[in-house]
């Protein structure tokens, strides 16, 4: 039986060390992270495993989400679409 990962990092780019380099909390140390890149994987994730013990958000999930625009109609979607 496979154990499911407790813990969710959903980032573009980054990977749960990174993290660490910049919070310093241990917690981005532990092995079991879970990594998702977007927001399908996100939600595909949580259907098949459920809600993690805890989830680490990025906001920017693509380019067009750091760059300047006039409007907040983004195709892809953010962490707060993940969150929410």
């Amino acid at each position: 039986m496979e154990l499911t990962k407790r813990l969710l990092f959903l980032d573009d780019i980054r990977y749960p060390i990174e993290a660490y380099h910049y919070t310093k909390q241990d917690i981005f140390l532990r092995k079991d992270w879970h990594i998702v890149r977007n927001y399908e994987q996100f939600v595909n994730r949580i259907l098949e495993k459920g809600l993690p013990e805890m989830i680490s958000f990025d906001h920017d999930l693509a380019d067009e989400h750091y760059l300047e625009s006039n409007s907040q109609e983004f195709v892809e979607k953010t962490g707060y679409d993940c969150a929410k």
